[in-house]
C-alpha cells in the first residue's frame, strides 16, 4: 500500500534537497531542528501531539504580502485559521487519526479572537479553516459564533471550512441561524454517496434525511454547501450506485437556489496506509494490482466478497457519477483534471487488456510482500 509518511519528506532527503523534513505537528519540533536536536517526526515518521493547541501563538501574517496569494478565490485577500486538530468521525477510507490519533481543539473564544485580530490589524474578511472540520465541537463553534455575532464589524465578514452534517435530531435549534449571522459562507461537506447503508458502513453517522433538512436549513440562512464524493466503496452494490445516482435529481434544487455550489466528485476509492480500511484487507479478501517496482497500487483493488465490482466497473461507475451530476446540471470541482487522472490511469496500467494479474498483501514483521494472484 501507499505509505503516505514516506512518500515526499523521505524522497526529498534521499534526492539532498533538504536536510530535514518534519512530519506531524512543527510548532514544538521545528525548535528542535535549529538546535540540531533528534526527536518524532523530525527526518522519521513518528509524530507527537501538542495536547493543548491554545497556547500556541497564532500566525503572524503582516510579514507578507497578501496580494500575492490566492487559495481559494483569485485576487481576494485570504487568511487560513486552525481551530483544531485531528478528527472526531473515524471514517474507514480516512487516515486523519494515523497522524492525528486525538482530537483537540480551541476555545471558541480564542479562535473569534484571532478573526478579529487579523480583521484590525489586517484588514482581512474572509477566512478559511485548515480543520478537517470547523464543527467537531458544536460549543467551541457556538462560542466562536456568538463572539462574532457580537462584534461591531464595520464590513461583513465570512469563513469557510470543512463542516460534518450530522444526525437532526443532535442539531441544536436555530444552528444554522447562528453560524450564518456570524459569516459562515461555504461548508465543504463530506457526504461520499447517496446511499445510507454505504455511508454507514464508512462511518459517517447521518442520513440523507438528515441531509435533507440541513440543506433546507442552510438555503433558509443562505449558506453554500460543496459536496464531497468518492465512488465504489469496498461493499457497495449496484442499488447502491444508483442511490448516489439519484441524489442528483432529488437534491438538484438546492443546486437551483445556488445553496449546492459544487460537487468534488474525487477519484474512485483507493486504500491507503493507516486507515481502517487497511485492516479490512484480509477480512474483505481485497487483493492489487501492483507498480513496475512490485508496491501495490491504492486505487487498483478487486475483493472477493463484493467480485461485481472489479477495477473496470469502479472506472465505469465514475464516469457515470460524472454524467448524471452534469444531466441535472451540477457545478462539478475540477472535473476536467479528474477525468484525466482516470484516463491517464487507464493507459498507465493497460486497464483495458483483459487477465491482469493481482497480488495480495502479506505481512511479515512490519514487512510487507505481495504474492501474485491471477484474477
Amino acid at each position: 500500500l501507499l505509505d503516505t509518511s514516506q512518500t515526499f519528506g523521505y524522497r526529498m532527503k534521499e534526492l539532498g534537497l533538504v536536510d530535514y523534513f518534519i512530519i506531524g505537528e512543527g510548532e514544538e519540533t521545528i525548535i528542535k531542528v535549529l538546535n540540531n536536536q533528534p526527536g518524532p517526526g523530525i527526518n522519521n515518521s513518528e509524530s507527537s501531539q501538542i495536547q493543548d493547541i491554545n497556547d500556541l501563538p497564532i500566525p503572524d501574517y503582516s510579514i507578507y504580502n497578501l496580494d500575492d496569494y490566492d487559495y481559494l478565490l483569485p485576487g481576494v485577500k485570504e487568511v487560513f485559521i486552525t481551530g483544531s486538530r485531528g478528527c472526531v468521525r473515524k471514517c474507514t477510507y480516512c487516515d486523519v487519526e494515523r497522524f492525528w490519533p486525538k482530537y483537540r481543539y480551541r476555545s471558541g473564544e480564542s479562535i473569534a479572537r484571532e478573526i478579529i485580530h487579523n480583521y484590525e490589524t489586517l484588514g482581512i474578511t474572509k477566512f478559511y479553516f485548515t480543520d478537517s472540520l470547523v464543527n467537531g465541537s458544536l460549543k467551541a463553534l457556538e462560542d466562536m459564533c456568538n463572539k462574532l455575532v457580537n462584534y461591531k464589524f464595520d464590513h461583513k465578514i465570512s469563513w469557510s471550512g470543512q463542516f460534518i452534517f450530522r444526525e437532526r435530531r443532535s442539531i441544536p435549534r436555530d444552528h444554522y441561524k447562528m453560524i450564518a449571522e456570524s459569516g459562515a459562507d461555504t461548508l465543504f461537506v463530506g457526504i461520499e454517496t447517496g446511499s445510507d447503508k454505504i455511508r454507514a458502513e464508512m462511518g459517517k453517522k447521518f442520513t440523507n434525511e438528515d441531509i435533507d433538512f440541513q440543506l433546507a436549513e442552510c438555503s433558509k440562512y443562505g449558506i453554500k454547501i460543496n459536496f464531497l464524493m468518492l465512488t465504489g466503496y469496498i461493499t457497495e452494490t449496484l442499488e447502491d450506485h444508483q442511490d448516489t445516482l439519484d441524489m442528483f435529481k432529488r437534491w438538484q434544487r438546492y443546486v437551483a437556489d445556488g445553496t449546492i455550489m459544487g460537487v468534488e466528485l474525487g477519484h474512485p476509492l483507493a486504500i491507503f496506509t493507516g486507515t481502517p480500511l487497511e485492516r479490512m484487507i484480509d477480512s474483505h479478501g481485497i487483493v492489487f494490482m501492483a507498480d513496475s517496482q512490485q508496491e501495490p497500487i491504492p486505487f487498483l483493488w478487486e475483493s472477493n466478497i463484493n467480485p461485481d465490482l472489479t477495477v473496470r466497473e469502479r472506472l465505469r461507475r465514475t464516469i457515470e457519477v460524472h454524467l448524471e451530476a452534469m444531466k441535472y446540471c451540477w457545478p462539478v470541482w475540477r472535473q476536467h483534471n479528474r477525468l484525466t487522472d482516470l484516463k491517464n490511469l487507464v493507459l498507465e496500467h493497460k486497464l483495458y487488456e483483459e487477465n491482469k494479474t493481482f497480488y495480495k498483501i502479506e505481512n511479515q514483521l512490519n514487512n510487507k510482500r505481495i504474492i501474485p494472484i491471477l484474477a
